[in-house]
């Protein structure tokens, strides 16, 4: 245990004719701010970043923001199945349904070598516990991160 719009499936390959220092495609699922960010900064580091989400607002402002991103329907298991998964090393599952999180992870740890999956509500680990992926529960890493924030002395 680790804790820490169109029908046809697009090519998740990062985008081409980048020089990256990683060997390495993070596919990352979700389109929310927090997902823009991590694309941005996996993206920043080097890493070949493919986000996948439903909304094609977000989907657009990721490509506006010089992002590789494709709208899918992430709770269609055959449409990730059917999605180029050969270069991707890395899948993160982060939207912010834990139900929708647990069927793309279950799907995804067949073809991919690391899964990382985003937990909203500590309630919901549970149903995560059999499969073979890295968890982080956002509310408790927040709750830690704030709580370390208010303990630490104030700099005046």
């Amino acid at each position: 245990m680790r804790v820490q719009g169109s029908t046809k499936a697009p090519s998740l390959a990062g985008r081409s004719g980048a020089n990256y220092s990683h060997d390495m495609t993070v596919l990352i699922i979700g389109d929310d701010a927090i997902n823009r960010a991590l694309a941005g900064r996996l993206d920043r580091c080097g890493h070949r970043t493919v986000l996948v989400g439903t909304d094609a607002d977000a989907i657009e402002a990721a490509r506006a923001a010089g992002l590789t991103a494709h709208r899918l329907d992430v709770t269609d298991a055959e449409a990730l199945r059917s999605a180029s998964l050969d270069d991707v090393a890395t899948a993160i599952v982060s939207t912010d349904a834990d139900s929708v999180n647990l069927l793309a992870a279950q799907t995804l740890v067949k073809y991919v070598d690391r899964v990382v999956v985003r937990i909203n509500d500590p309630r919901n680990e549970a149903a995560f516990e059999g499969l073979n992926v890295d968890r982080v529960c956002t509310t408790t890493t927040l709750a830690d991160a704030l709580a370390e924030t208010v303990e630490r002395p104030v700099a005046r």
